[in-house]
């Protein structure tokens, strides 16, 4: 399937199906509430295929664009994964301009003071490199509770 705009998307919500499935004790991913992808945008394909694997695999739909100038102001999404890393202060500039229609979680490095200016700029959630899945989760749920 293809977001509205041609983007490739994974699609389906597994996430309540697998409730009981899971084991006691492991908290089980929700479906966010809204039939929209989550849109994803890392420096790098290989960055980008990892986190939307991660989402797939909890049945999360997303969609990416590989450059920033393809986002189209008619994609469609639910909340957003931007890298911070981007060239040129794209990242930067694409948080500024995405806060107001989706919640947004971004990607950081190391950089002292990033995460702060971050969520000032309105971002609800950050992770840091090395990207641990279990970061991938938390920010999801903060992004969930965004919505």
């Amino acid at each position: 399937m293809q977001c509205r705009s041609g983007f490739t998307q994974t699609t389906g919500c597994l996430a309540e199906q697998r409730r009981h499935a899971l084991s006691p004790g492991k908290e089980p991913w929700r479906c966010i509430a809204v039939k929209d992808p989550i849109l994803v945008l890392a420096h790098g394909p290989w960055l980008t295929a990892w986190i939307r694997g991660l989402l797939t695999e909890e049945g999360y739909s997303s969609c990416n664009v590989l450059q920033p100038e393809e986002l189209e102001p008619s994609l469609e999404f639910s909340a957003a994964f931007i890298d911070l890393a981007l060239p040129d202060l794209a990242g930067w500039n694409l948080l500024e301009a995405l806060v107001e229609r989706a919640p947004v979680a971004v990607i950081l490095g190391q950089e002292e003071g990033a995460a702060e200016q971050a969520l000032e700029m309105g971002a609800k959630a950050f992770v840091t490199r090395p990207i641990a899945p279990h970061q991938i989760r938390s920010a999801v749920r903060h992004l969930e509770r965004s919505l």
